[in-house]
């Protein structure tokens, strides 16, 4: 029994120290694919001084050429933004991106979507993606937002599914997989790089894939529907209260300005337009308590107008490419105005 017991000992540490060894090596953004395939191609070109992070807003409305002719001094633009990538994860990969200079080692400006954090759905448990940002301040900011954000009903099955994932990542459950497919070379890779290999990938470019056909279908079946959508924001915008986010939250966005300041990076928040049927309150409290130096403002339906013009939409959430490059316009003159400022006190 002794006998037994010491080889079970054994494997459990032979076991742990390959699961450890692998959550080590394992590059950080391992259980995101969009950012796998990104960064893997930047390993191998890596002179872009201008960075945005985000969302599918960011990935499908940024358009690195059009940024490029607007501010011809920051002329290397990467679109880095990814698909379902949401608060937590963007602030996790932006921070470890700015302490490691291997992959943009002449980053001067880095421009982050300004979003909230996804909460983990019954749904998205056990998933790698779901759990591979939630070290441990990830999962402290996350839990103190979700608790200042939702009613205590909703906020405890949440914090509850944070609580589990967080767990499984400490143990290192259901993650193997993820990290060791990130160690192997990959063949069939480049889709979210776009055609010109910078990131960009407009959904006007997923057609004919059937549910991006779906997608637009829906949008222009309801078109009308969404026009008085648009314009009920329109005329209500004034009125969005900033809501409650969380104390960590906040200095979560502080805490890289900081960190970005100590390697020559000008990190800048972005608040871009949310879509037709999300409220800006939550994104416009974070706004307001970011210092006017490291923000722009590209979501207002007011000071942009054709945000609300149904003509520049793929489908109720996301720019077409036309919308996109007019967005990208709007965007870069608004940075390099920001740029060319003085600082604000």
């Amino acid at each position: 029994m002794i006998h037994y017991l010491n080889r079970l000992g054994l494997f459990l540490l032979l076991l742990a120290t390959i699961m450890w060894g692998l959550s080590v090596i394992a590059p950080y953004y391992y259980g995101n694919p969009i950012y796998l395939e990104k960064f893997t191609y930047l390993e191998d070109s890596n002179g872009h001084n201008l960075v945005f992070m985000g969302s599918s807003r960011t990935l499908r409305q940024l358009n690195p050429v059009v940024v490029d002719s607007v501010i011809p001094e920051m002329s290397q633009s990467f679109n880095l933004g990814a698909g379902g990538t949401f608060g937590l994860q963007v602030l996790y990969t932006a921070e470890h991106l700015l302490l490691n200079s291997k992959y943009f080692p002449s980053l001067e400006v880095l421009v982050v979507e300004i979003q909230l954090p996804q909460p983990i759905l019954d749904i998205n448990m056990h998933t790698p993606r779901s759990k591979y940002f939630l070290d441990q301040k990830r999962y402290e900011t996350g839990a103190n937002f979700i608790r200042a954000y939702y009613p205590d009903e909703i906020a405890d099955t949440y914090i509850q599914n944070f609580r589990s994932s967080r767990v499984e990542r400490i143990l290192n459950i259901g993650l193997v997989r993820a990290q060791l497919y990130s160690l192997i070379p990959r063949r069939g890779m480049g889709h979210f790089l776009g055609e010109r290999g910078d990131g960009f990938v407009p959904l006007d470019d997923e057609l004919p894939k059937r549910s991006y056909v779906e997608r637009r279908a829906e949008f222009v079946d309801n078109l009308e529907h969404y026009r008085e959508n648009f314009e009920q924001i329109r005329k209500n915008e004034d009125m969005i209260v900033p809501r409650d986010v969380g104390e960590l939250y906040i200095q979560a966005h502080l805490d890289l300005i900081t960190i970005g300041e100590t390697r020559d990076v000008k990190v800048v928040f972005a608040l871009m337009p949310s879509g037709f049927n999300v409220q800006q309150n939550g994104s416009r409290s974070i706004f307001e308590r970011i210092p006017a130096n490291n923000r722009i403002d590209v979501g207002s339906y007011q000071k942009w107008p054709w945000l609300y013009d149904t003509s520049n939409y793929f489908d109720r959430g996301h720019l077409n490419e036309g919308g996109a490059n007019k967005f990208s316009r709007a965007l870069a003159l608004e940075l390099r105005l920001l740029m060319n400022q003085k600082t604000v006190n």
